[in-house]
């Protein structure tokens, strides 16, 4: 299951050819059905919730109980979920949604962001309780002679993102990594 929770510029249901009539915000304001809303966009075991209708505060929305116990529900239908977020930095929406799902994907683009903001972004969301299971490089060229943190320095770094060393037990990706996504079960 994908879930479109980027509730203020929603892009989902665009690359997946799909409506964005109804989606997560008709699911938690009004309690549309679920079967209603998760769409098939022709790809064998996928099914998308678009975003739907933009409401006035989403992360309010996002934000109250009523989508912690959505993704749980969404935990008995589907083995997989993933759920789409706005960038960190730009709103408190994927810091309001990091604490209920299991691990955090962290998707980093050099070209678009610093190695500060990414370094702020992480720190942002493990202080909201986010588990970072791994890291999609947007935009990688490793033919480039870049550290992978944009801007190009020159060197490759296999240090832990923000260059500190990683706690006990935590899931601390490295420039560049390869991850498989977490089950959300």
């Amino acid at each position: 299951m994908l879930v479109s929770a980027d509730l203020r510029k929603p892009r989902i249901h665009n690359f997946f050819g799909l409506r964005n009539d109804l989606g997560l915000a008709n699911l938690l304001a009004d309690g549309a059905v679920l079967a209603q809303a998760a769409r098939d966009p022709g790809i064998p075991n996928l099914r998308v919730i678009s975003a739907g209708f933009m409401p006035n505060d989403p992360a309010a929305m996002l934000g109250g109980a009523h989508a912690a116990r959505f993704v749980e529900s969404l935990r008995e239908t589907a083995d997989f979920i993933l759920i789409d977020s706005p960038p960190v930095l730009a709103v408190a929406d994927a810091s309001i949604l990091a604490p209920i799902a299991d691990g955090t994907i962290f998707v980093f683009d050099p070209e678009r962001s610093s190695r500060s903001a990414m370094v702020q972004s992480r720190h942002q969301l493990e202080n909201a309780g986010a588990r970072i299971v791994g890291i999609v490089y947007n935009n990688y060229d490793p033919g480039q002679n870049d550290d992978g943190a944009g801007r190009g320095s020159g060197r490759r770094s296999s240090r832990p993102v923000g260059d500190r060393e990683p706690t006990e037990g935590a899931a601390t990706p490295s420039w560049p990594r390869t991850e498989t996504p977490a089950s959300s079960r």
